[in-house]
Parts: C-alpha cells; structure tokens; sequence
C-alpha cells in the first residue's frame, strides 16, 4: 500500500511541471521519491523473507514445549578465603648482663616487631628484635647491643576448642606457645668496634587481650610476651668474652588482625 503511494506521488511530479517549473527541482523531487521506495521495500523484502512470499504471512517463531534443559557447569565456586594477618608493633625490655661487670642484671630497653599469619591451632610469625646497651653503662661495663631475627612455629591449643564470645575465653584461644629458630647478631665498643654471629633455639609464650568487641572483622589487640633466644653457637669476642644469652625478653605490643 505505502509503495503504491509513493509510486503515484512520483507520476504526479513527473506529469505536472506547473506545480515543478524547474527540471532541478523535479529531478530532486524523483530521486527522493525512488530513495523512498527503496526504503520502504527493504524492511517488506525482509519480513516477507520469513514467511510466505505471496501473501506476506509471518510465520510465529517455534516455541518448543519441552522443558528447558539443565544449564551447563559454572565456573564459578566458592571463595577461597585467606588465613587472618596480623602485624605487631611494641616496646620491652631483655633482662641481660652481658658484659654488666659492674651493673650486673639489669633492664635494657628493647624493640619488637612481628608478622604472620593464622589465627587456629596453628600459625607463623617473623619477628625482629633489637635492643640498645651501648652508651648507657659506664666502664667497667661493656654491654652489648643484639639484633635479630626468628622464624617461628605458633601452637594455640585452646583456639579451636574453647568456643563462645566472653572475654576469657577470646583470651584463652589466643595463647601461643612459640618455637623457632633465630638468627642473632651481638656487637660491642672496647678498644673498637666488635661484633659476633650467632644462631640458635628462639622459645616463648604470649597472650592477646582484646580491645574490639568480639565477631569484627578486623581486631585490635594488646600482646604480652615472655620470650628466650638460646644460642647452639658459641662466638667470642676478640678478647676471648663469649657472648651469653640473655636471661629472657618481656614485650608490650599492639597488634592488627585483619
């Protein structure tokens, strides 16, 4: 219908020049006119492409009445979760009297840190340690300064026992007894500078209180430590001094679990 329309408009144009004086404009009037008719032809062609060409009916697409089939497998699945981190930051101090001659046993101020990760009956932490003699002693004293670093195995008994949200029993889970092995170095200034290496067994105990309410995402926590570095190598000095463990490290953290 729409193309005989358009056919009829351009034998109009084409038969009255008094309407169209000008060939140009009569010339533009057919071009439109036959772009028109293709135009309107495409989209015809093509719905009569899907059904019958002499009548112009479109066939309705299939509908299949069985059930649609199962989907295929995803690839998707739960989600792997990481153990929890936890980073500590503190101050303490090593009960040492090493090269004390005078001073004896004495309270040297010391630095902790630690990271690891896992938060159930076992886990792993890296820590370094260093302490700060030199200067603080007059001679006859000749203290020593250590720095070191542990890798260590983190046994919590109570963690996948002691279940329920009070306090003591949050406390109860975080208490660790800790086992490694560390990596010590001891320097001091007689007549010059000295300094020795040593490894050995890294041994402790601590004990988390919490500061965040109990189920948080990510926790806050108070870390009391009593720990021992007992050296399986026996350096000295230039002198002949060996170098003695310490009597043992207490440490005050914070630490992030997250």
């Amino acid at each position: 219908m729409l193309q005989r329309l358009v056919l009829g408009t351009l034998r109009f144009v084409l038969e009255k020049p008094v309407v169209f004086r000008s060939h140009r404009w009569r010339a533009a009037a057919s071009l439109a006119l036959v772009a028109a008719v293709v135009v309107v032809s495409g989209p015809a062609r093509a719905q009569n492409s899907t059904g019958d060409p002499a009548t112009g009916f479109i066939e309705p697409p299939a509908v299949s009445s069985l059930p649609p089939g199962p989907s295929g497998p995803t690839t998707t699945g739960p989600v792997a979760s990481r153990p929890p981190i936890e980073v500590s930051i503190g101050m303490g101090a090593s009960i040492d009297d090493a090269g004390l001659r005078a001073a004896g046993l004495s309270a040297i101020p010391s630095f902790y840190a630690t990271g690891g990760f896992g938060q159930g009956t076992f886990g792993f932490d890296l820590g370094v340690f260093a302490n700060s003699a030199t200067g603080r002693y007059r001679t006859p004293n000749l203290p020593v300064d250590r720095l070191g670093v542990d890798a260590m195995l983190v046994i919590r008994p109570f963690a996948d026992f002691l279940l329920g949200d009070s306090y003591d029993r949050r406390v109860l889970r975080t208490l660790a007894l800790d086992v490694g092995l560390g990596y010590e170095r001891d320097s001091r200034i007689s007549r010059g500078p000295e300094d020795v290496s040593r490894v050995g067994a890294r041994v402790g105990i601590h004990a988390d209180l919490p500061l965040t309410p109990a189920r948080e995402r990510s926790e806050l926590r108070l870390r009391l430590t009593v720990r021992r570095f007992v050296g399986l190598t026996s350096p000295t000095f230039a002198e002949g001094d060996p170098v003695p463990d310490t009597r043992f490290e207490l440490f005050g953290s914070l630490v992030v679990v997250f």
